[in-house]
């Protein structure tokens, strides 16, 4: 293919637009929209967890988050709440169960896996990425008041 008839790929602005509001709050109040959201359009048996991680974020308990831990390890780290658990399990505490020296994750994961429940969320909730996004948006707004 010649340098005249490549065509560069736009620019993703419905992922500029989500960093964007990403960026306007803590990672504590990002996984809370994110859990109050997905709260709104999962399946009624995932209440319990998304329950459980609204809590955990609001006020971080060692054991409650390594019960989510465990529950989405069940459920599956590829899926939006199972993604929002493990950024939970990363963002407060030691990966190490009790008794062994505790390691501690790169504090980098927190954020790229918030990113990555939002972009799970934006894509599950509607077939154009751009329509997802302002979907999202407008449900943090009316859920989380920001």
């Amino acid at each position: 293919m010649s340098e005249s008839t490549y065509q560069h790929p736009k620019p993703r602005m419905w992922e500029t637009e989500l960093k964007n509001w990403e960026q306007t709050m803590s990672q504590q109040e990002l996984g809370l929209h994110l859990s109050f959201i997905l709260h709104k359009f999962v399946q009624p048996e995932l209440h319990p967890i998304l329950e459980d991680i609204t809590k955990c974020f609001q006020y971080p308990e060692d054991t409650l988050r390594w019960e989510i831990f465990e529950k989405a390890q069940t459920l599956g780290f590829d899926t939006p709440t199972g993604a929002l658990a493990l950024a939970l399990f990363w963002s407060h505490g030691s990966m190490s169960p009790e008794g062994l020296e505790p390691v501690y994750p790169d504090p980098s994961l927190v954020p790229q896996m918030l990113h990555c429940v939002s972009v799970m969320c934006v894509t599950k909730f509607a077939e154009i990425p751009e329509h997802g996004t302002q979907l999202l948006i407008s449900h943090s707004v009316k859920v989380g008041g920001t």
